[in-house]
């Protein structure tokens, strides 16, 4: 993860398996806020999950909510 915003703000566990991708943790937002954020992809390709989890955690971060 490398977007500025979300860098040093975001408290995330990862977790792999085959086909398995997941991640848990904590955001804060740009709001000021905590938020909790849970994400488990099970597909056969789960190793391109990355970016969308990447994305995920910079849409909460920015006040998705």
């Amino acid at each position: 993860l490398t977007n500025a915003g979300v860098l040093g703000n975001a408290h995330i566990k990862t977790g792999t398996l085959r086909d398995v991708r997941a991640i848990a943790g904590y955001v804060g937002g740009a709001d000021g806020n905590s938020y909790i954020v849970v994400s488990f992809i099970n597909n056969d390709h789960a190793e391109a999950a990355r970016a969308a989890h990447d994305t995920l955690l910079e849409w909460i971060y920015a006040g998705a909510h």
